[in-house]
């Protein structure tokens, strides 16, 4: 049997609470249609006999921590022992939401005649502080902290997550006190950082996603003739939206392309792309298939060159490495090699944190499976670290080495060999490289995709964004310059292969 009035916590909800809404009104509040949504997923779970843990990724501005907040506030003053906690994600934000929560609290009323004849009683709080409302009565609290390490929860809310530095430790400090309680995780996306992989990768917490044309306010009256830019043609179809939803878009889309991608996201990937402009042609990037990978049952021995991928086990004569050698493993960066052929088909990957010695091994693994060719390791500390070690192996005399000029055939051994990254041979791999992968010439891994989401123009120069990284595309960009060095042939072992910067690309 459904319950009424009082007893109904969706009748408590949308009748006792008083909010200050966006014009600065007291108003009664009432479940958005969002937030509707949000509330009938919980009770769904809750009668299935799941654990309500979920993680929300959604567009601004939709409601839910005002929805999160009334809920916990209506969990500490109807129900016994109960803890709940709302967590922010900076102590500005902590003290707007508590803010809130007290004004709500203070404008419920303090009697409510209930259908028995029975009377409810506001609880009062023994102290309220500056974050803090304890209960008594029912031995209740609720608190709004930086932090969810509070006690046994029954109950908790991460407000923006992706904004809250080192929150992966903070869930870890949680879930041990938290087993039975609801938890969700709500927020806007914040770039490619460790949110995107809890968001991928952690199948505890459902996800849910949130896109702006759940809104039916995001639109505006489309003028005679309208139909949206090519750029936007694609999301149109894809979602089936009507030309107001598009026109509402689109202006804020010409505005601010990158801000508008994160803050009214259509699909998930568009809420983590970062917030600088991209280097590369994300509606290009977002046509690439992905490629499955296999994983090599046999290789590597040791867990320090763990990473290595397959794409493609035919043996080549005419392969193309790109290596990426960390500097120091010790600040996230990592070892990356890019393996493809002279179709830009990729073969093999690795990215881990193996040192120069076994990135040589992984290499000869690679050369003795039959992936043979030119093989470019940029020329840094490590690079000349790997170089020195590659002299363990048939294919040393493989390993790239620049021609001074145009005009330099020399064969002699007296080149730096591995590919030498500096203020003109940056800009010009980098170009080619957006230029191969925007005429559409080249395979996409998920790797690779993911770090161009995030590899932005910031201070006038292409780039990781903060906390990002552009290991991957730096290897590949490498890799792909070696299609400029001679196709195999009759080449002995003990050739020098090189290169003019002036060769064309292809």
């Amino acid at each position: 049997m459904e319950k009424k009035g009082i007893t109904s916590r969706l009748w408590r909800l949308e009748n006792l609470y008083y909010i200050v809404d966006k014009d600065s009104q007291v108003v009664k509040f009432k479940l958005n249609k969002w937030q509707k949504m949000l509330y009938d997923k919980e009770n769904e779970m809750r009668k299935e006999g799941r654990k309500v843990w979920l993680k929300i990724l959604k567009a601004r501005q939709i409601g839910f921590t005002t929805y999160k907040y009334i809920d916990k506030l209506d969990k500490a003053l109807f129900y016994s022992n109960t803890n709940v906690n709302i967590v922010a994600h900076n102590r500005e934000k902590l003290q707007d939401i508590f803010k809130k929560v007290k004004f709500t609290y203070e404008n419920v009323p303090q009697k409510i005649l209930m259908g028995d004849w029975r009377t409810w009683i506001k609880p009062k709080p023994k102290y309220d502080n500056a974050n803090e409302y304890y209960f008594p009565q029912n031995n209740s609290t609720i608190k709004v902290t930086l932090d969810s390490r509070s006690g046994t929860l029954s109950d908790c809310h991460i407000s923006e997550w992706a904004f809250i530095d080192e929150f992966r430790s903070m869930l870890r400090a949680t879930l041990p006190s938290a087993e039975k309680a609801d938890i969700t995780v709500e927020t806007t996306a914040n770039g490619m950082n460790e949110f995107k992989q809890f968001w991928d990768e952690d199948d505890r917490f459902e996800p849910i996603f949130f896109p702006r044309f759940t809104d039916d306010s995001y639109r505006e009256k489309a003028p005679d003739g309208y139909y949206p830019m090519a750029e936007l043609e694609h999301i149109y179809r894809k979602f089936n939206l009507d030309l107001d939803q598009m026109y509402w878009y689109e202006t804020r889309y010409k505005n601010d392309t990158q801000g508008c991608l994160q803050e009214y996201p259509s699909e998930p990937i568009d809420a983590f792309i970062s917030s600088g402009y991209t280097f590369y042609n994300l509606k290009k990037i977002n046509e690439y298939p992905i490629l499955e990978w296999e994983s090599d049952e046999f290789y590597p021995p040791t867990k320090k060159t763990e990473g290595l991928v397959w794409y493609n086990r035919n043996k080549t004569k005419n392969a193309m490495y790109g290596i990426d050698l960390a500097e120091w493993l010790t600040d996230g960066d990592y070892s990356v090699i890019r393996v493809r052929d002279r179709n830009l088909n990729l073969i093999a990957t690795y990215r881990g944190t193996a040192d120069p010695a076994d990135i040589a091994k992984i290499v000869n693994y690679l050369w003795q499976n039959g992936i043979e060719g030119i093989i470019a390791p940029e020329r840094n500390n490590h690079g000349h670290t790997f170089i020195n070690a590659a002299k363990a192996y048939i294919w040393y005399n493989k390993i790239y080495i620049p021609k001074n000029n145009s005009n330099d055939d020399s064969r002699e051994l007296n080149g730096q060999r591995g590919w030498l990254t500096n203020l003109v041979t940056r800009p010009l791999m980098l170009d080619e490289h957006k230029e191969l992968i925007k005429d559409g010439l080249m395979q996409m891994d998920k790797a690779l995709r993911d770090e161009c989401y995030t590899f932005i123009i910031k201070n006038s120069k292409p780039q990781a964004d903060t906390n990002c990284h552009d290991d991957i595309i730096m290897a590949d960009a490498i890799c792909c310059q070696m299609l400029k060095t001679p196709v195999f042939s009759d080449q002995k072992y003990t050739d020098i292969i090189s290169v003019s910067y002036n060769d064309d690309l292809y």
